[in-house]
């Protein structure tokens, strides 16, 4: 029983934290270059955000399961997009702050930077939400 829940434990985390790692990964890191932000802070970054991700994407899922549930019991298209779109920006938004703060970017960097992810979270976090991590977590058998 105990190895049976933690074998699906394991198994939801690792289906979590590669969604989410293999998406936005390479879209945030362009975002922070194209904010001009030095490529050996946004290595550092995403370096960081690689070991902190391991915990976070898994919070993040959970986070989600928890708001759809009680946020949007129905699946509205309308009220699910707010809610997977905000539920994203407010368990990765404050950790991306602080992050590139860690490395020494500029305080304007770090608000363009932030500024561009919540703009590219409006557009990208109800369809990831969705048809990504919807169906990635399908595809690998996810147990709520």
């Amino acid at each position: 029983m105990l190895e049976e829940k933690l074998r699906t434990a394991l198994k939801n985390w690792a289906i979590d934290t590669s969604a989410y790692t293999l998406f936005y990964y390479p879209t945030v890191a362009c975002v922070q270059l194209a904010c001009g932000i030095k490529l050996n802070q946004v290595l550092k970054d995403r370096a960081t955000a690689a070991l902190v991700d391991v915990w976070l994407s898994r919070v993040a899922g959970k986070t989600l399961d928890y708001t759809r549930r009680n946020f949007n019991p129905n699946n509205t298209e309308l009220r699910g997009y707010f809610v997977d779109t905000l539920t994203g920006m407010g368990v990765f938004v404050p950790v991306r702050v602080a992050s590139l703060a860690l490395y020494g970017v500029e305080a304007e960097k770090i608000a363009y930077s932030v500024g561009i992810n919540i703009a590219i979270n409006f557009v990208t976090g109800r369809p990831f939400s969705k048809f990504v991590l919807d169906n990635w977590r399908k595809y690998w058998h996810y147990s709520k």
